[in-house]
């Protein structure tokens, strides 16, 4: 089954996307987060170099929150279908 993830933006990173959500959606049952990174700087290539690489990693001073409950940096991390990634500034205020 496809994995699809609500990828919203926050701060600086919604600012600099321009919009405050996408949808991602893979064919395989598990993504990597690095895989949806990769993903959002395609989509958004105005987010690479600013907050992640075209290889998916994050830069530093920024951090995902996975479906509101934990906080990670750690893009090995893998995600399951309907899974919600709020991406964020370290940052107070974000």
């Amino acid at each position: 089954m496809a994995v699809k993830v609500y990828v919203e933006f926050f701060g600086s990173v919604r600012f600099r996307a321009g919009v405050a959500q996408t949808v991602v959606s893979f064919e395989s049952e598990r993504v990597s987060v690095r895989e949806i990174l990769c993903e959002v700087g395609t989509r958004y290539p105005q987010l690479v170099e600013f907050c992640c690489g075209a290889d998916g990693s994050l830069k530093s001073g920024f951090i995902l929150n996975m479906d509101g409950r934990e906080f990670t940096t750690d893009v090995t991390r893998e995600v399951s279908r309907s899974q919600s990634l709020l991406f964020l500034s370290a940052d107070v205020g974000g």
